[in-house]
């Protein structure tokens, strides 16, 4: 049977909560960027839309 000491498996539990906040961070960077490109995808959408209505509207 191993034995290690509370402060091994402390530094070990550190490191594994440290390495989630980046893992979270990059996720959360990640989000933000796609959310990004989504909002900048629906705004031409609504653009091309509203002409497209006011080109129907007029023809």
């Amino acid at each position: 049977m191993l034995h290690y000491s509370q402060e091994y498996i402390d530094d070990i539990l550190v490191r594994f909560a440290y390495e989630d906040d980046q893992n979270v961070d990059g996720l959360t960077d990640y989000a933000k960027q796609k959310l990004e490109v989504e909002n900048k995808r629906y705004e031409t959408f609504e653009k091309n839309y509203e002409t497209q209505q006011e080109f129907e509207k007029n023809n």
